[in-house]
């Protein structure tokens, strides 16, 4: 059965105190972890070979993507500019 791994992430719209928590359920450790230029969207890049993405801007966690294919671990991700699209590089 997979490990269920939580990480603490600063909240854009909370005081940094008050942070969001969100259950990733990667089966491996989290390089990365990387917000959108708005702080919306959070994609964490894993060892697992996955990087899942996350809305962040409410207190519900919902994960819209996984993206798969990668054939080794996934050590960084960086969201492009707004003005060219909902674009992650990895």
């Amino acid at each position: 059965s997979p490990r269920v791994r939580r990480w603490t992430a600063p909240c854009t719209r909370l005081p940094a105190s008050a942070g969001m928590k969100f259950v990733t359920a990667h089966e491996d450790l989290i390089h990365d972890v990387q917000l959108d230029f708005y702080g919306k969207r959070l994609a964490t890049c894993s060892s697992d070979r996955l990087i899942k993405v996350y809305e962040a801007d409410d207190q519900q966690q919902q994960q819209p993507a996984e993206l798969i294919g990668h054939n080794g671990p996934v050590w960084q991700g960086a969201w492009g500019h707004p003005k060219f699209g909902k674009i992650l590089a990895s």
